[in-house]
């Protein structure tokens, strides 16, 4: 069966990092990138210019994306390409947006005019186009790869990442002045900007993973950059190396492949299937899969999109058949500290500015709701949620522990410990929410 547009986007990995005392994620998907945009979102895409200078440029000024990114976030939002508008462009000597010689070169050769067409555009979408993104950057190049006669150089990929943080940061800037609210952005949909110029996608995501990590630093308030990436030929040789009939089968078969990839190239190695295979391992699986469905279709969680796209996440790995020590420790903590907000807003009314801080706000100090008068968590409680949160950290900082600790990192019969914790913790905050506590 032929395929003519990406499924829905599916997570292959993601990774939680700590920048500045803040605990951050990047994550990787295959498919749909408007799957994943939303109103809470900042979505960006890129677009190679000469394809636009032959069919979608007015007057060789005004450039508008094209693409299958482009192209599905236009059609589920009904999108105008027209109302674009410029934030940055590759001036000549620009001190923001570096080039190379061999860029200058292959710039001068067009002309002024076309000079003016590698730039960052930002589209903000009308406020009636439901749950659009609060902005869409484009990002208009040269293309990144050339076998002959090449147009760039690999330090032109780099110099334009900054530049587009640099763009990103300057919009940001701007709506917050403009709208006298400071709402800084949070999160980012990023499609795999100049794909190109790599020849496996594993290594193109590995890269961006890498590259985009270091946007924390200088965006502090970002909490999280989605990474996507579907390409038609691709998904298509990959489900003929597969070997599957079934459009279905072919689909899930294109991910797993892509994830076996991706660890390979990050060296991140799955849990072995024994484990994950024994009877008790089985069990509790089952068991915390089950007592996460119940809980996400409680009235007070469907309410808050932080726990629900944790739960997602959380669902996401434990249905995986080779997850990662890692991934399970990351997912954990994600929903740890979400659990630890959501009951922090029920008692208090607004979130904890730590998750260390909320946890011991809510075994100190007792609630200004009425709903949930003269109550604090149990020494117990408290301490499940400490342990969910210290394999948190050092889940996040397990490339940096010290080789003289014992043990020197974790392994899955940590991981199992972890989920216990996690498992009783989701129970105990579903009780106190629905009231059930007396």
């Amino acid at each position: 069966m032929a395929i003519s547009a990406p499924n829905p986007a599916q997570l292959l990995y993601s990774r939680t990092i700590e920048v500045l005392g803040s605990i951050k994620e990047i994550q990787l998907f295959w498919g749909d990138l408007a799957s994943l945009a939303d109103s809470d979102s900042s979505v960006v895409i890129s677009s190679n210019v000469y394809n636009e200078k032959r069919e979608f440029v007015d007057q060789g000024l005004y450039p508008q994306p094209i693409g299958q990114a482009w192209t599905s976030l236009k059609t589920k939002f009904g999108l105008n390409g027209q109302d674009f508008k410029p934030v940055l462009e590759a001036a000549q000597g620009s001190s923001v947006w570096a080039t190379s010689a061999t860029m200058e070169h292959t710039l001068e050769s067009h002309g002024s005019d076309f000079r003016r067409l590698i730039r960052i555009d930002c589209l903000k979408p009308e406020a009636d186009a439901f749950d659009a993104p609060k902005n869409i950057f484009c990002i208009h190049t040269l293309p990144f790869r050339q076998t002959r006669n090449p147009e760039t150089t690999q330090d032109d990929y780099s110099y334009t990442l900054a530049a587009l943080l640099a763009a990103i940061r300057a919009q940001e800037v701007t709506d917050c002045l403009a709208t006298r609210r400071y709402e800084p952005y949070q999160q980012l949909v990023m499609s795999a900007l100049a794909a190109q110029q790599f020849d496996q996608p594993h290594v193109l995501l590995r890269h961006l993973m890498d590259a985009v990590s270091e946007w924390f630093v200088n965006s502090p308030k970002l909490k999280t950059i989605k990474i996507c990436y579907w390409d038609k030929t691709i998904h298509q040789k990959l489900s003929r190396q597969l070997g599957r009939a079934r459009a279905g089968n072919r689909e899930l078969q294109v991910d797993d492949e892509l994830r076996r990839n991706l660890l390979k190239e990050i060296g991140e190695a799955a849990i072995e299937k024994e484990e994950l295979q024994a009877a008790s391992t089985r069990l509790l699986l089952e068991e915390f899969r089950l007592e996460l469905e119940q809980f996400r279709i409680l009235d007070l969680v469907q309410h808050e999109a932080e726990l629900i796209t944790a739960i997602d996440n959380m669902l996401t790995v434990l249905n995986r058949d080779n997850p990662t020590t890692l991934e399970i420790g990351s997912a954990s903590g994600r929903l740890s500290e979400g659990l630890v907000n959501h009951l922090c807003y029920c008692f208090y009314g607004k979130r904890p500015s730590t998750f260390h801080g909320g946890i011991e706000d809510l075994a100190a100090k007792l609630p200004t709701s009425a709903r949930y008068k003269g109550m604090k968590i149990s020494a117990w409680y408290k301490s499940y949620l400490h342990t969910l949160r210290i394999l948190r950290n050092t889940s996040v900082h397990s490339q940096d522990e010290p080789e003289t600790q014992f043990p020197i990192r974790l392994v899955p019969e940590d991981t199992w410990v972890l989920l216990v914790n996690l498992r009783r913790v989701v129970a105990l905050h579903g009780q106190l929410i629905s009231h059930r506590f007396k």
